[in-house]
């Protein structure tokens, strides 16, 4: 059984976010050196995933299903455990809107996948160029943390923080977000 949520964002600091519902942008997060490195801040209660640019327009897709098949023309996959807790499912946002996707409570092994939506010369990209992300929910109780499929800004191994590390005297937008130029 499988079931498919589009919409699109419009992320300003190349970030997407995957959170429980509740007030906008409690998934931000100060970002260490290593979340940098890995390209996604992970915590208990969200994860904030780098995409390719900073700048540009984000087709998003969000599948629940019984198991996961990488797309062939993905540049990134991580994999990440997940929960969602209460019934509302979660809410796909990035600084200034969200989509909100009905996921039921449970635990899940949750697969970012990003790529370009139109051919690029990785040497010679332009100043924007639209991007995709897929979310894929797997119902797994034990799911890791697993870089699938990297591109070059990724340079180090996995690491999970035990809650998220935020700083509350700034506002969301001064938090310290990566570069994500490939």
């Amino acid at each position: 059984m499988s079931s498919s949520t589009k919409f699109s964002l419009a992320p300003c600091y190349g970030l997407v976010h995957v959170e429980e519902p509740g007030e906008v942008g409690t998934c931000f997060t100060d970002w260490t050196d290593h979340d940098i490195d890995q390209s996604f801040a992970w915590a208990p209660d969200g994860v904030s995933f780098c995409l390719l640019t900073d700048h540009s327009d984000l087709d998003v897709e969000v599948v629940i299903a019984d198991s996961f098949t990488p797309l062939p023309e993905a540049v990134r996959i991580v994999q990440v455990p997940f929960e969602v807790v209460g019934p509302e499912g979660i809410w796909v946002s990035d600084l200034f809107g969200e989509g909100a996707v009905s996921v039921a409570p449970g635990q899940y092994a949750l697969y970012f996948e990003t790529g370009y939506t139109e051919p690029y010369d990785p040497d010679n990209l332009p100043i924007i160029i639209d991007t995709w992300c897929r979310l894929t929910f797997i119902a797994s109780s034990d799911s890791q943390a697993r870089i699938l499929r990297a591109d070059p800004p990724i340079t180090v191994p996995l690491m999970l923080r035990a809650e998220r590390v935020k700083d509350r005297s700034l506002p969301p937008w001064s938090y310290p977000l990566p570069a994500s130029e490939p």
